[in-house]
């Protein structure tokens, strides 16, 4: 059953990576737009649980600092609800924020630059505190920050390049040892995250032809959520319009 499943995702990654194909031919502004659309629409909306849902726009901290634009928020209505205008788009309390995923039709070093400065201005916007339930016992706690992704469609490096060696090169802003992006998938080249039992401190899986990059970055949102969900808990909304 579990081969049934990983083929139906494959072929929606395959019919969803012709699309970003063929739309290459569009301008930078309009073919950006349609890629998050296949990559939200298409990939990562089909893994979701229910209680999660994408958007894209800014998060808010309740002090009213905001990050910068950011292409795929993943957000929970259960944790605090948001304020969007068209269905997707608008404003998303940081805390109900799960992962954030900063999308590029090719990654170049100005494009790696952003999304390092993107993943920063979520990363420190002021988080209030949650609420755990554990056997009936409330406790305070710290609300954990969202996860930061990079997906690229393309990159412009040639073969044999690294372009985890590259982001590591420019990222220059570390918090509490946590690097800004804590995943990366380039497709066609590789997957890599975050793990400090490796050497230099990344897990990679390098690309083989069948969408494993990309089907391992869905199997690590899906696996992820439920817990990342968990450890929010229940921050109290009644801060933000008091």
């Amino acid at each position: 059953m579990s081969n049934i499943f990983r083929q139906h995702f494959v072929e929606k990654v395959s019919s969803a990576l012709v699309k970003a194909q063929n739309l290459s031919q569009l301008d930078h502004q309009g073919l950006k737009g349609r890629l998050r659309e296949i990559l939200a629409g298409e990939m990562i909306s089909p893994i979701l649980p229910p209680e999660v849902q994408i958007g894209t726009g800014k998060l808010v901290a309740v002090n009213g600092a905001m990050s910068n634009q950011t292409d795929i928020i993943l957000y929970s209505r259960s944790i605090l609800p948001p304020a969007v205008y068209n269905q997707s788009e608008g404003f998303f309390p940081v805390e109900s924020c799960l992962y954030t995923i900063e999308v590029k039709s090719k990654l170049t070093v100005g494009e790696v630059r952003k999304a390092i400065q993107n993943a920063q201005s979520c990363f420190d916007l002021d988080h209030l505190p949650t609420r755990l339930i554990n056997g009936g016992t409330v406790i305070n706690a710290v609300t954990p920050r969202a996860i930061n992704i990079i997906f690229a469609f393309d990159t412009d490096l040639a073969l044999g390049s690294s372009d985890m060696t590259r982001y590591l090169n420019q990222e220059n802003a570390i918090v509490n040892g946590r690097p800004a992006i804590q995943a990366m998938c380039v497709v066609g080249r590789g997957y890599w995250a975050a793990d400090q039992s490796q050497t230099n401190g990344w897990g990679f899986l390098k690309a083989d032809g069948t969408h494993n990059e990309i089907m391992r970055l869905l199997t690590g949102i899906a696996n992820t959520l439920p817990q990342i969900i968990a450890h929010k808990g229940k921050p109290v909304f009644g801060h933000y319009i008091a």
